[in-house]
């Protein structure tokens, strides 16, 4: 039996727009070519050598967009067969819904390219322009003693379907919720966090996203530091 291949992005799997990320596929030192293949795409995405001497390839994305967002799986063939499929990546990139927009007029127009809406704040209306990004709150306080229960608010103008919170440093610790709309503008998600501890001490960023691209997520919140003691 072919050993399965293993996958993984460097520097990770959530990834700026426009900064380059690189897909790493590992199966056998016999291996002739590597696949790769994402998902609702028919033929391979993409196929490499393996590097000299080594028993991977390599597949460089130079400049992420959303086009690179999506469902990653890799397999290689070998003299004696074609492998199985390694574990799906999931590669997220950030930032896409970032547009400096251009204020024209008063009130600002309904903008169908970001699927959503935008701020009738008079303040913003006499501003050039202005960036979108979801806002990170923290209730009653980021200072917290171990224990006690805090609320993470995530909310953004843009009516995203879903908000995702997420510490840095701590792989796969994440929290997604349905967003909720708040008046007409307003669209947020409230995160419970129950009983913190030592672990919740750290930096704490929130994004948006449309249900149809899971995979394409707005920039970051400002970051939030939440310090427990």
């Amino acid at each position: 039996t072919l050993p399965k291949p293993i996958i993984w992005a460097d520097p990770g799997t959530v990834i700026a727009l426009y900064t380059p990320v690189t897909i790493w596929c590992q199966g056998s030192w016999e291996a002739l070519q590597y696949y790769l293949h994402k998902q609702q795409s028919i033929d391979p995405w993409d196929r490499q050598f393996p590097l000299e001497r080594g028993n991977q390839a390599k597949f460089s994305i130079q400049q992420t967009s959303k086009d690179f967002a999506g469902i990653y799986k890799c397999y290689y063939k070998s003299p004696g067969g074609k492998s199985e499929y390694s574990d799906t990546l999931e590669l997220v990139v950030t930032g896409e819904w970032t547009l400096k927009i251009t204020i024209i007029g008063s009130p600002l127009r309904r903008s169908s390219t970001l699927q959503g809406y935008f701020s009738q704040s008079p303040s913003l209306q006499n501003n050039v322009g202005f960036y979108v990004k979801p806002s990170l709150s923290v209730w009653p306080s980021p200072a917290v003693t171990s224990g006690e229960s805090i609320i993470m608010q995530c909310s953004s103008s843009l009516g995203f379907g879903r908000f995702i919170m997420i510490q840095e440093g701590k792989r796969n610790l994440s929290w997604t919720l349905d967003s909720q709309q708040n008046g007409r503008m307003s669209f947020q998600a409230h995160f419970a966090l129950d009983s913190v501890t030592a672990n919740h001490n750290g930096t704490f960023r929130c994004y948006g996203y449309f249900r149809n691209d899971p995979q394409v997520w707005s920039t970051s919140s400002d970051p939030l530091d939440i310090l427990v003691s």
